[in-house]
């Protein structure tokens, strides 16, 4: 009889399900039967995949004109799914719960979903948290040089706690790990980073590759990238909803959102401008490719990922504003040489994602050899 594994994956931005579907293709890979419980972006992720998939409501972050993050909106957003969960009822709790009893997990993975978190506790099933956020509650983090941002990173390490619960064991990924805390027991790992990924060759042509989830960035960015004619710009953005911010350029090339391209491209660039996010940042360095990354605004997570990229002298960091003609141009001097020879210093140790697969299966053989309830690892 085949294991059954429920994997519940967030849906804000698409680091999430990205890092999800290298674990889940390992899993299934050995044997094992997954069916995915997600929403928000992850959802349309995995509807381009043959993979079984449960849609559920998602939380999400809500942005300003501007593209920044408004705390008020976000709660406002969220208060009733939040109340939801948090008390167990409501039509979307039972429907899901009602579909997770049905598949009878042996084990329940949550990347960062928090009703697949809570129902593993109320059905008394393993639960194991893999995510980039308990990065931030299983280690040092420097010290600020605000309070308010003090007050931020808390109210942050707060609510990862508050939305994983009580894990059996909690994995943290990430590109660069400060030092972990002395009584935590999480597993650190390097970025999940998926075959796709591994199976290109680094080369570096005259192009950057550009990306962003929030369109508004592009008003500000797209003028400076149109005055630096020998470069290249790739840019990878949804402009849906925000065409007016295009501007027709011969050396500005526009992309779509998608994975493969993407990695295309980013393979053969000669450095990456992004937001801060986890998951991009571990590909771009797993690949040597320089970065310049600036933080959503307000967005805690992405400032303390800034933080960390300055750190591992991986990339450079600015907030959005700070970006000017003189940034672009020290950042590109910077650069690696054009070459079309192909360079394979792959951060093979780098990746993660073999002995989060290990750790899994370590918890799945436990489960089914023992009646007593699983260890808490964490």
């Amino acid at each position: 009889m085949r294991t059954e594994i429920v994997y519940g994956v967030q849906g804000e931005g698409r680091g999430h399900a990205t890092r999800s579907l290298e674990i889940i293709q390992l899993l299934l890979d050995k044997g094992y039967r997954v069916r995915i419980f997600a929403g928000g972006d992850a959802i349309h992720f995995f509807k381009k995949t043959l993979l079984p998939h449960v849609e559920i409501p998602s939380f999400r972050y809500r942005y300003n004109k501007k593209g920044q993050l408004t705390l008020m909106q976000t709660l406002i957003y969220n208060l009733i799914p939040a109340t939801g969960l948090f008390l167990g009822r409501g039509k979307n709790y039972r429907r899901i719960r009602n579909q997770i009893m049905a598949t009878s997990p042996s084990v329940i993975i949550s990347d960062f979903e928090p009703y697949t978190c809570r129902i593993a506790s109320q059905i008394k099933t393993p639960l194991v948290s893999i995510n980039h956020q308990h990065f931030f509650t299983e280690c040092r983090i420097p010290q600020q040089s605000r309070l308010s941002r003090t007050v931020l990173v808390l109210i942050f390490q707060f609510s990862t706690r508050l939305l994983t619960g009580k894990p059996n064991q909690i994995i943290a990924s990430s590109f660069h790990h400060f030092p972990k805390l002395p009584k935590s027991r999480a597993l650190l790992v390097g970025p999940i980073i998926n075959k796709q990924l591994k199976e290109l060759t680094a080369t570096y042509e005259n192009h950057i590759v550009v990306y962003f989830k929030k369109t508004e960035y592009a008003y500000r960015l797209l003028p400076l990238f149109s005055r630096i004619q020998n470069i290249h710009w790739k840019i990878f953005a949804d402009f849906e909803h925000h065409s007016s911010a295009k501007l027709n350029a011969p050396h500005i090339e526009y992309f779509a959102i998608e994975r493969e391209s993407f990695l295309k491209q980013l393979a053969a660039c000669r450095g990456l401008i992004t937001t801060a996010g986890n998951q991009v940042l571990g590909e771009a360095i797993f690949l040597n490719k320089p970065i310049l990354a600036f933080p959503e605004p307000e967005v805690v997570e992405q400032e303390l990922n800034a933080q960390a990229l300055a750190i591992s002298g991986a990339g450079v960091c600015y907030t959005i504003e700070k970006i000017n003609s003189e940034v672009l141009q020290k950042f590109i001097r910077k650069l690696p040489p054009c070459s079309s020879q192909p360079r394979t210093q792959h951060k093979i140790s780098y990746d993660g994602s073999k002995t989060v697969l290990a750790r899994i299966e370590s918890l799945l053989n436990f489960a089914h050899n023992s009646t007593a309830k699983p260890i808490a690892y964490t």
